[in-house]
């Protein structure tokens, strides 16, 4: 399984969201039941990383294009507590320049980053 190509952390703006795995059915009187969906559920980490090189950022377009198929194939990184899992991404990472210059290596990118942790 592929890894994560940079040595970029996310930014203090990580957001972890688990999937709701609760089914809830509605009964004819009383109050609704309510059993697990699944018998594991994805987490979603949301974050930025920040700010790359232009050649960081061709890594990262080259890694999620061609190693992972356009973002279709999980790859390994450590989560936030330093054990590695198994990721996939749930977006396209969406690129934010910050500093421009005519030379694509030294600009600086912020890059948008949204990933399943599977389980």
């Amino acid at each position: 399984m592929p890894a994560w190509p940079l040595q970029h952390r996310p930014r203090l703006d990580l957001t972890i969201v688990p999937q709701d795995a609760r089914l809830r059915t509605q009964m004819d009187a009383g109050p609704p039941m309510m059993r697990r969906r699944f018998t594991s559920a994805i987490r979603t980490w949301s974050f930025s990383i920040g700010p790359i090189t232009g050649a960081d950022k061709q890594v990262l377009e080259a890694f999620y294009t061609t190693t992972l198929g356009e973002g279709t194939t999980p790859f390994t990184w450590p989560d936030e507590n330093g054990t590695t899992e198994s990721f996939r991404f749930q977006q396209p990472p969406a690129y934010r320049q910050l500093v421009a210059h005519h030379v694509h290596a030294l600009k600086l990118w912020m890059v948008d980053v949204v990933l399943e942790v599977l389980p």
